[in-house]
């Protein structure tokens, strides 16, 4: 209490605050215990005070020398009679402290990213207060509050339905709290993705009355996952879409991850594949050593993991693989894990095995191809000699006998030649009329050589047959790949059974058989009693290379010839077959509206020979010096040459006066066609007959391009020869 000689009263918990005694305090006004900047605002309360009370907050200086927050309330009063004034005070520090505290942090909730909120516990959640940060989003935090359900009405239509079932269960369940993420739609269209933490509020009993809680703003962290998940799609198809088996390896748990591929690669699911124990037990037992060397190089830092090796399928089959790995190491520099892929090299370990068979079988063909080729000038040379001596011979002789025997083992080995240049694919192809039950006739004689007599051969022709238009070289190659395919499928023996029939071939057949084309054809198909075989081998059968045959006994190349002859001849070709059940091929052929040519030799007058000047161009002397007497025995004059060089200089010092040139196709220095193309360009009306046995690259696609250029096939008759060059050179004089 203080009067006009100033404090005459004060008890012991003001003198405890203050830090005085209370000798200090007799004589002494109370505003000199103030700060100074507050003494002058509590007497100016305390004058114009109306009542004589007042209420005011001041700072004192504490006993421990702290500035203390008061709170004073004064009451004028009377002491001794004298006028007074009632001052009582309390220590606010703390609670001005408090809520200058909660004022701060409202006010940085209301400028930082997180909105608080509380809403009723009804359907439509309506806010009973909200932050005023909520602007960043372009919403009134007054309209939200004041609006039932207007913030529930801004939850995206797609998330709504989903957030109120998940709200219902976290209640079910008793939570107190939980995490939601939605999307909101802000007034401006803008679409903003939110983390919603829920806190519940409960009364005494239990009953949920409000909820409070946060939103903060997930915009960019969603974009930044929706970019992170569509680069690990990006990367799974990655993975997926590459043909290689693509792993991980925790070299600590030894648990490996497999990509998808590992299904179609060898036949295990990424379950089935398992761990590092499973990769080893499945690596052939000759590989395993080597490849577990180069896995532990790897591992102690030396070199890149790469290893080539057999790993065992599902199917119990091996596949080649190539295995390349990279290894990641810790902190401490010691392996962690590795990730590598491996490539299936099967079918390229084939294709090496299959390139090297072919390049084989291509060395044998061109062996056969010069055989072939020689011994046609041998075949040449001697059907000459042997029409020279018959001419010679009196008509009665008992040695005409003795040369037709030889003339037919000259034929004999003339078909021989033939049947090796069709294996070295350089016989000239001639497709003509074909009858083909007259053709098969002549054929069984060549598939008799070839079939064992415990296979029996039975040929059924049909009636009428339609004539073809074909190779008959080619067709014979068709029909002795086909009976040695036969005749290796009955090792005990059997009946290969060849029939002719025309067929016609209508739109219902080509909808149920889809390889099949439209039209009238004559089919042969050829059957055995044999082993057939199963739907995976017949599905492969005209692959080239592919064979069921033991290594070495088989090309895999006979049937896939068979295709390729037929469909250069426009036709199909289509097979049946069961387990234990034999085999049939039938191929269709286009029937075309020509008569078939006449087999056997025509019925032809005499050979009339000239006075022409015949220019022969071979480089093998014996063929030469015969061809040259039996065409100068017809009366032709005859100039020969070597090669292609001495011919164009003989043609040049006669001044291309000569009225044929036959030549050889392949010789020494310059070949027959590198000759037909020199004279060409000084001479072009000169007529060639070119005689060969076979060529190479495209020269017979050339003899039917151009004109003035015959072909002759080796080996030939002296008549046969006589023929061609009178029938040659009358052209010319039509």
């Amino acid at each position: 209490m203080e009067g006009p000689q100033g404090i005459v009263f004060v008890n012991a918990y003001a003198l405890q605050l203050l830090g005085l005694e209370e000798r200090q305090t007799r004589g002494r006004q109370f505003v000199s215990l103030l700060y100074p900047e507050d003494r002058t605002r509590l007497e100016e309360v305390l004058r114009i005070s109306s009542d004589g009370r007042a209420q005011v907050q001041v700072r004192a200086t504490a006993a421990d020398q702290s500035l203390r927050w008061l709170g004073l309330r004064c009451q004028k009063t009377a002491w001794e009679g004298q006028p007074a004034v009632v001052i009582s005070f309390v220590d606010i520090t703390e609670q001005l402290a408090e809520e200058a505290a909660k004022k701060t942090g409202e006010a940085l909730f209301a400028e930082g990213p997180v909105v608080l909120m509380e809403w009723m516990a009804t359907p439509l959640r309506s806010l009973v207060r909200v932050t005023d940060n909520v602007r960043q989003w372009g919403f009134d935090p007054k309209k939200l509050e004041a609006e039932r359900g207007a913030f529930w009405d801004s939850i995206h239509p797609r998330d709504r339905q989903r957030v109120a079932e998940e709200v219902e269960a976290h209640l079910a369940r008793g939570a107190n709290a939980w995490s939601q993420e939605y999307e909101l739609v802000c007034p401006d269209g803008r679409v903003r993705s939110v983390l919603d933490r829920t806190v519940v509020q409960r009364d005494a009993q239990g009953k949920v009355v409000a909820f409070r809680g946060y939103l903060v703003d997930l915009t960019e962290v969603v974009a930044a996952r929706k970019l992170l998940e569509a680069e690990r799609v990006r990367y799974a198809a990655a993975l997926e879409a590459t043909c290689e088996v693509v792993y991980d390896w925790d070299i600590s748990s030894g648990n490996i991850l497999w990509n998808r591929n590992v299904l179609p690669a060898f036949g295990y699911t990424q379950e089935e594949m398992g761990g590092i124990a499973q990769w080893e037990e499945r690596i052939h037992p000759e590989d395993r050593p080597r490849v577990l060397s180069a896995l532990n190089e790897a591992l102690e830092g030396t070199r890149p993991f790469q290893a080539e090796y057999r790993f065992l399928q599902a199917s119990g089959t091996y596949s080649h693989v190539l295995d390349r790995g990279t290894v990641e190491w810790d902190a401490q520099g010691r392996p962690q894990r590795m990730v590598g892929a491996m490539a299936d090299l099967t079918v390229v370990k084939k294709l090496q095995e299959q390139l090297a068979a072919a390049q084989r079988l291509e060395a044998l063909g061109q062996l056969a191809g010069g055989v072939a080729h020689d011994f046609n000038n041998l075949l040449t040379a001697m059907y000459g000699s042997l029409d020279l001596l018959e001419r010679k011979l009196p008509q009665p002789s008992p040695v005409r006998e003795e040369l037709t025997a030889i003339r037919q083992a000259a034929e004999r080995a003339a078909t021989l030649t033939r049947q090796l240049l069709t294996f070295a694919r350089r016989q000239v192809m001639e497709p003509q009329p074909l009858d083909l039950n007259t053709h098969i006739e002549r054929t069984l004689m060549m598939l008799k050589r070839v079939i064992p007599e415990n296979i029996r051969i039975e040929f059924i022709p049909g009636h009428q047959l339609g004539t073809v238009h074909a190779d008959p070289s080619q067709l014979d190659q068709v029909f002795l790949n086909l009976a040695v395919n036969a005749r290796d499928a009955m090792p005990h023996g059997g009946v290969i059974t060849i029939e002719t029939e025309n067929v016609l071939v209508n739109g219902e057949y080509v909808r149920a058989h889809p390889w099949a084309k439209e039209g009238r054809y004559v089919m042969v198909s050829l059957s055995d009693t044999g082993i057939g075989m199963d739907e995976g081998t017949r599905t492969r059968i005209f692959e080239p290379f592919f064979t069921t045959k033991e290594p070495g006994k088989g090309t895999g190349l006979g049937l896939a010839t068979v295709y390729g002859i037929v469909k250069q001849h426009d036709g199909m070709i289509h097979v049946y077959s069961e387990p234990g059940k034999g085999t049939t091929f039938k191929v269709y052929l286009p029937i075309v509206e020509r008569r078939a040519a006449a087999v056997g030799p025509k019925l032809e007058g005499p050979v009339v020979g000239g006075e022409e000047t015949i220019l022969l161009v071979e480089d093998d002397r014996e063929v030469q010096e015969i061809l040259a007497q039996v065409l100068a025995s017809y009366g032709y004059k005859i100039v020969t040459a070597r090669d292609g060089v001495e011919a164009l200089q003989i043609l040049q010092e006669r001044n291309f006066a000569v009225d044929l040139v036959m030549t050889d196709v392949v010789m020494p220095g310059m070949g027959g066609w590198e000759l037909y193309e020199k004279v060409r360009e000084q001479a072009p009306d000169m007529l060639f007959l070119f005689s060969t046995g076979y060529s190479e690259n495209a020269v017979h696609v050339n003899f039917r391009k151009k004109e003035g250029i015959f072909l002759i096939t080796k080996p030939y008759g002296s008549e046969s020869v006589a023929r061609k060059v009178r029938e040659i050179l009358d052209r010319r004089k039509g």
